[in-house]
């Protein structure tokens, strides 16, 4: 979240929130999701980096999609209003996959789905 307001020149995100909260710039935790798909409001302000002649400014909203699964997460964004200029109508309601998490597969697990042939 947040990588398409860096890759254009002079632009910077300056704050992301979700459902109405800051998100901090550590690494953030969904924490108290249900299992299954969560929809959560996003927020994203941008602006020009300092020193540069971009101006351009505004706020990205859209839903974070998250599926949430006992051990792994499918996190996902959709873009929907532009308060200013950074985003054109086609990158608007674009469904995009940001992450997969997950914990990792030990080789007992993989062992144990393994199919022998006898």
């Amino acid at each position: 979240m947040g990588a398409e307001f860096a890759a254009v020149p002079g632009t910077e995100l300056k704050a992301l929130r979700v459902s109405g909260q800051t998100v901090p710039d550590a690494p953030y935790s969904f924490s108290g999701l249900q299992n299954g798909l969560n929809t959560l409001l996003l927020e994203v302000d941008y602006g020009p980096e300092p020193g540069s002649n971009n101006q351009s400014s505004g706020t990205v909203t859209g839903n974070l999609r998250i599926y949430e699964q006992p051990y792994s997460m499918v996190i996902g964004t959709v873009y929907t209003q532009d308060s200013g200029t950074l985003m054109d109508a086609d990158d608007l309601n674009v469904h995009e996959v940001e992450d997969v998490r997950g914990l990792e597969t030990t080789s007992a697990v993989i062992d144990a789905l393994t199919i022998t042939a006898t």
